[in-house]
């Protein structure tokens, strides 16, 4: 117990050292490709081409953005977890079933454990075709559950990943999800 106290403390003790923002609940552009609107207020911040915003913070739960993931390019942005020329990277255009365990095995690289998926299919992302999924891992004794939302534009993977801890935080915020994917929109 005293181990999983210590590792909050960490995390919450790194995430609180790098600047968030206040985004209003107003249609927000993502990238150079489409636009969401947040539902509620968010705190937002970027990591190379990761947008992650959260309210309770990220160690609790969050709402990425990945911006698109070209050849060559990793899936999260560095994190102080592992050097990002460890992390897998994206060899080419990938089916759907290819970007998910391109997913796995980049969450593998920021330590999770147990990663498990489910229910790969056919979705909207927007106007373009997509995919959805979703995953479940442990990390330093916390059970996250996640989904994720994916498509391909001008052949670069884009995501839109929801991750919270199973306890409390994956169900509260989870319809907010639901309606941001909802309104993604074409700039």
């Amino acid at each position: 117990m005293r181990k999983l106290f210590t590792s909050i403390f960490l995390i919450c003790a790194v995430t609180a050292c790098t600047q968030f923002s206040l985004l209003e609940p107003k249609r927000t552009q993502i990238g150079d490709a489409y636009s969401v609107d947040p539902q509620i207020a968010w705190s937002k911040r970027s990591v190379g081409h990761n947008e992650i915003w959260t309210v309770d913070g990220p160690a609790l739960q969050e709402v990425r953005f990945i911006l698109g993931v070209g050849k060559g390019d990793t899936l999260f942005a560095s994190q102080g977890i592992a050097a990002p020329e460890n992390w897998p990277k994206l060899t080419k255009f990938q089916r759907p079933s290819e970007v998910v365990d391109f997913f796995v095995d980049s969450l593998v690289a920021t330590k999770a454990n147990d990663v498990q998926t489910k229910g790969l299919r056919p979705t909207k992302f927007g106007t373009n075709d997509g995919f959805r999924f979703e995953f479940g891992f442990n990390r330093n004794g916390l059970n996250f559950d996640g989904v994720g939302v994916g498509t391909t534009i001008d052949s670069e993977v884009h995501m839109v990943l929801y991750i919270a801890t199973q306890l409390h935080y994956f169900e509260r915020y989870r319809q907010e999800f639901e309606a941001i994917i909802k309104s993604i929109s074409a700039v």
